[in-house]
């Protein structure tokens, strides 16, 4: 880890959006369009996104690509929705459901 970095132990997601919001933090990881990020954006004047990798095939994000499963670099563009105020390179992952092995299929995800 770099030695600018220094990391900010936290319980999940919102509880880290929380430290940014409290100054704790200064950046974490988040959904975009997110409840927690719309809250943060509104309570701190705005969020920007960091770009994760400078495109879709260079070298960041081939190695993203290699080390998490499924997942790729897409970007956002500024103005997409209200609280997207900057162009970003961000992972995109998959997201998969998983339940215990006697869930029933008719308790399952309504059809839309």
């Amino acid at each position: 880890m770099k030695k600018d970095i220094t990391p900010v132990p936290v319980a999940g997601v919102a509880e880290l959006m929380y430290s940014i919001m409290d100054g704790r933090a200064d950046a974490g990881w988040a959904s975009v369009g997110s409840s927690q990020v719309k809250e943060v954006s509104g309570r701190v004047g705005g969020v920007r996104w960091l770009s994760l990798a400078g495109g879709p095939d260079d070298a960041a994000a081939k190695m993203i690509k290699e080390k998490v499963a499924g997942s790729r670099i897409v970007q956002i563009k500024a103005g997409q929705d209200p609280r997207r105020e900057n162009d970003a390179w961000i992972l995109d992952t998959p997201i998969y459901l998983a339940t215990h092995k006697n869930f029933s299929d008719e308790r399952g995800i309504p059809d839309a």
